[in-house]
């Protein structure tokens, strides 16, 4: 029998009444090319009624689309989806609306089964799609995709797709958010949510062509698309257009990417958000299911961490198995924005809003009629590993308790958090469980070791009519009485409007401490994200009233305005956030500096990566050093920098004792003996840790200048060029060597053997302190032609390849500034920002389509402020910044204390996706040829003015009086020793 795919209905109309659930009008429209189809026969226009893109039969695909582009800036659009004549395994597989403009044009097709007929083999490239799917065993929904993705649906319901009735879908694209509305034709029932969408991103362009794919697989189904209308719309994102509006803190949830999507306020102790598994960083937006809410997370740090003070709601009779309390939602009906959370729990039909201050949290359950209402508390319940519990009902409106878990990256230690949970209504009953043993009426739990069964605690309210209970929780890391304290001095009677609107407001003061303009909405979000996700840490670690646990162990009191920060993301953070925190948040920096200096005092080391009060030796070097001195240069002096010297320059030169949980600097003997860590007495990355090493060295070394101490500012430098004595001049690559002075071997630069988290090819370039030192050994030449190869590729990586997703040679695309070719470093950073981030509520915050990474507490995303800014830190602590191309045309950075101007302008003069090349730069409208500048220049409230074009200029920032200070440049006496 011949297979037809029939077209019918493809309508333009003047106006969509989108809020209506009839049928629209439509009049024929003709501009769509011949179908396309595989495993059918070619497609068969039918009355202009409608479009069968598959015909019942199986392992079926097919497409079509407009035969000219049309505007996608902002439309509406419609359409009726129907199946029949399911095949005897259930309806499959779905269809998609598709804007595109794949290479292939209007014969472009993917793949069919779950592709769609959007992915898979031939997936449809520089799209964007809204996917319907009716097998079951991928979940009967909808999604939103690029470049071919397909799958992850979220349930539409009460709505179902693959019921056989006519599904009227409506968009609204305004620009910014897709707005979906779905209505069963035949029942009346309906869906609908929104959420951010880009296309123009996906797509690559303001116009695309459109239309739609579907497909079938083993299973089988006939697949019709009638009624369908379009109208391109003016776009309505801008009137939305706040800073902290265009906050998508979603972006980051998928691709390993590792963030968490719930309520904080700004470095706050806590970070209230959903978890949607198990020994994990807590939420992946792919996951199914939310388990429940908890108090404590970190952001993209790579481990699992937190998920203390764990809670969710309920209906009905209390179950207590963790199957039982977990529950499936739908990113329809699921929001955030800064400082808020909200989700539906699908099977207890439950809406649960989140907001946060710095110490407390707060959770709004509203619950449906006619069924008992519940909130459990399985505190044992953690994202690492519990090893203590306690939980007790002091009253009918509050619960107390404690919780011990690990810390986080499997390090040896655990930390108590201290919980008051107080109830805007009291409830009506109670009880506690051990395992699965519920004991009704019992008002305490507790669990004395791991090997015990996990604990929890539920209150109860009767069934009767809609309820709203807001669960008021505070924390501290000290005592039940710090925690009770942090909730009535921060929550106390304000409700949870109130407490989300101040939330809101701080963010407001945050994210406008930039101002930018120009650049496509896509680049706002993207910047305003990053903005957002580098002020969540380090975090607050004190209590309001200022005690807090030291690394002594002991309780210590701060004097009054003084705040003790926690958890540093040291080997990542010194590179790119660090400064940006410098430079948006000084005040703050200061106290994160002292915060250093007490850990350092009561712990006895510097430490690398501190969780909280201890000290975890994740990574290596010592970054915390260099986050410490780029302070200092910066101008930030309000702290003990005598004892922050002190432990710095011991680290830097000392073994720390035995027995001790700190490491120090790894094999500073041998360091001290033969200037480099020998790879034979190394167990862990001998070139990655003298890199590092080197680089805190040049970074103290400009301290001790700073504080007068000359002579040890001559010794630190002389270390800082260590790195030199792994360069092989045999293979110009920087090698793993051994006590004895001999290469280890083999040796490829494609080999982890020797490197951290990273090869010889993303390891060649970590001089930062000493870019033209590099390039003089490598030789000019050479040193271009690697970099031209190692950038061949950037928006995914190889052992070979540039690595986006990860801090060793975050700083490679800078260095033509030094090698005589900086409009490479113009285009090809420029090229980063619109590949590699991403923008889209499943999009990374890196890795937009095929990378995986994790943020590493405000890294990545401080990488990609400075660069859409226009300038970067490469070598932080020398207080010098290398210039790139802005992505907007205006810049206005608010100063603060203690800089002595009150706002740095940037202007980009013609800056658009074709002109990133810099043709002039202008300093306080005196012309300048260097391609850097140095800090004070920012500090002093100046003007930065740049002109772009599409053409590079090969004369600008050329020449060796024009590049970027190095350590062997400024102290040539150094390459004598």
């Amino acid at each position: 029998m011949a297979r037809r795919v029939l077209l019918a209905g493809l309508m333009l109309l003047g106006s969509i009444p989108l809020a209506s659930c009839t049928m629209e009008a439509p009049r024929n429209f003709t501009h769509f090319s011949s179908p396309n189809g595989f495993g059918m026969s070619a497609a068969v226009l039918n009355n202009g009624n409608a479009i069968e893109l598959t015909n019942g039969g199986s392992s079926q695909s097919a497409s079509i689309f407009t035969s000219r582009p049309v505007d996608i800036r902002a439309f509406k659009a419609a359409f009726t989806y129907q199946i029949s004549n399911p095949g005897r395994g259930g309806p499959a597989d779905g269809i998609a609306f598709v804007l595109q403009r794949d290479p292939r044009g209007t014969k472009a097709l993917g793949q069919d089964g779950a592709s769609l007929g959007y992915g898979g083999e031939g997936a449809i490239e520089h799209s964007a799609a809204f996917q319907l799917n009716v097998m079951a065993n991928n979940t009967v929904g909808f999604a939103v995709h690029s470049d071919g993705e397909t799958g992850f649906y979220t349930p539409t319901t009460p709505v179902n797709l693959a019921s056989g009735d006519p599904i009227r879908i409506k968009l609204h694209f305004d620009g910014m958010r897709l707005h979906v509305k779905l209505c069963d034709k035949k029942t009346g029932q309906r869906f609908a949510m929104e959420q951010v969408w880009n296309p123009v991103a996906s797509v690559g362009a303001d116009t695309a062509l459109i239309g739609f794919t579907g497909s079938s697989g083993s299973q089988d189904a006939r697949q019709v698309v009638s009624q369908f209308c379009y109208k391109s719309v003016r776009p309505t994102w801008r009137k939305q257009m706040t800073a902290v509006a265009t906050v998508n803190p979603f972006i980051g949830t998928t691709n390993e990417g590792e963030m968490f999507p719930g309520a904080v306020a700004p470095f706050g102790m806590v970070q209230l958000s959903p978890d949607t598994r198990n020994h994990s960083m807590g939420y992946y937006w792919r996951n199914p299911e939310i388990y429940g809410f908890s108090m404590l997370h970190m952001s993209g740090v790579g481990c699992p961490n937190g998920g203390d003070v764990f809670f969710t709601g309920t209906t009905g009779p209390v179950e207590v198995a963790p199957k039982d309390y977990h529950s499936p939602y739908s990113h329809g009906d699921e929001s955030a924005h800064p400082g808020f959370y909200q989700v539906r729990l699908l099977k207890p039909n439950i809406n649960v809003e989140l907001t946060a201050t710095v110490h407390a949290g707060l959770a709004k359950f509203i619950f449906p009629a006619r069924q008992q209402a519940n909130i459990l508390i399985p505190i044992s319940h953690t994202l690492t590993n519990t090893h203590q519990a306690e939980i007790q009902i002091v009253s009918d409106r509050e619960i107390e308790g404690m919780v011990k878990s690990q810390t986080f990256c499997g390090s040896h230690h655990f930390y108590r958090v201290y919980f008051v949970m107080r109830f805007s209504h009291r409830f009506k009953s109670f009880g506690t469980w051990s395992g699965s043993k519920v004991a009704a009426n019992s008002k305490f739990a507790k669990q004395g070791n791991w090997h015990q069964s996990p604990i929890g605690a539920y209150v109860s309210w009767p069934a009767g009519p809609a309820r709203t209970v807001t669960a008021s929780i505070g924390i501290s890391f000290v005592d039940l009485a710090g925690a009770r304290n942090n909730l009535a001095t921060e929550v106390g009677v304000r409700d949870f409007a109130q407490v989300r609107h101040s939330t809101s407001r701080q963010w407001k003061n945050v994210l406008n401490r930039i101002t930018v303009s120009g650049g496509t909405l896509s680049d706002r979000i993207k910047f305003y994200t990053a903005l957002y996700h580098a002020a969540l840490m380090p975090s607050v670690f004190s209590d309001v009233d200022g005690r807090y646990i030291g690394f002594d162990q002991r309780i210590h009191r701060l004097k009054v305005g003084d705040v003790q920060y926690a958890n540093y993301s040291g080997w990542d953070i010194y590179r790119t956030e660090a400064p940006l925190l410098c430079l948006l948040f000084p005040k703050r920096m200061a106290q994160m500096c002292q915060s250093l200096v007490r850990d350092y005092r009561q712990g006895g080391w510097m430490p690398r990566w501190p969780h909280y009060n201890f000290y975890t030796n994740v990574m290596c070097g010592s970054p915390l050093t260099s986050v410490i001195c780029t302070a200092y240069r910066y101008g930030i002096h309000n702290f003990d920098v005598q004892t922050a010297y002190q432990a710095m320059l011991k680290d830097a030169t000392q073994a720390p004792p035995r027995g001790k949980p700190y490491a120090g600097e790894s094999n500073i003997g041998y360091i001290n003996q033969v200037h480099y860590d020998p790879q034979d007495k190394e167990g862990y990355g001998a070139v990655s840790q003298t890199e590092e090493d080197c680089y805190a060295y040049s970074a103290l070394a400009e301290l001790a200048q700073d504080l007068g101490k000359h002579a040890d500012a001559q010794m630190l430098r002389k270390r800082a060029m260590y790195y030199r004595n792994l360069f092989d001049p045999s293979t110009h690559w920087m090698r793993p060597r051994n006590l004895d002075g001999s290469w280890s071997k083999p040796f490829k630069p494609t080999q982890a053997h020797g490197y951290i988290e990273g090869y010889g090819w993303q390891y060649l370039w970590l001089v930062p302190h000493d870019v033209t030192g590099l390039v003089n050994l490598m030789g000019r030449r050479l040193f271009n032609q690697r970099m031209d190869l190692f950038f061949r590729v950037v928006n995914q990586w190889n052992d070979t390849n540039y690595n986006p997703y990860n801090e060793p040679d975050l700083q490679a695309p800078f260095l033509y500034n030094w090698s005589g070719k900086p409009w490479k470093t113009q285009s090809l950073v420029r090229r980063l920002c619109a590949s590699v981030y991403g923008a889209g509520p499943a999009a990374a915050m890196i890795g937009r389509n095929t990378g995986y990474a994790n943020d590493d507490c405000g890294t990545m995303a401080s990488w990609l402020i400075f660069s859409m800014m226009g300038f970067y830190p490469v070598d932080p602590a020398s207080g010098t910044f290398v210039v790139c191309s802005p992505v907007f045309k205006t810049v206005f950075i608010q100063l603060h204390r203690p800089y002595r101007g009150h706002e740095f302008t940037i202007v980009a003069r013609g800056a658009s996706a074709s002109n990133k090349y810099i043709e002039s730069m202008a300093v306080d409208g005196a012309t300048q040829s260097k391609c850097w500048f140095d800090q004070q220049v920012l500090g002093h409230g100046g003007t930065l003015e740049l002109k772009l074009g599409a053409r590079p200029n090969r004369d600008w920032g050329v020449g060796a009086a024009n590049e970027p200070p190095s350590l062997s440049v400024t102290h040539p006496g150094l390459l004598t020793h």
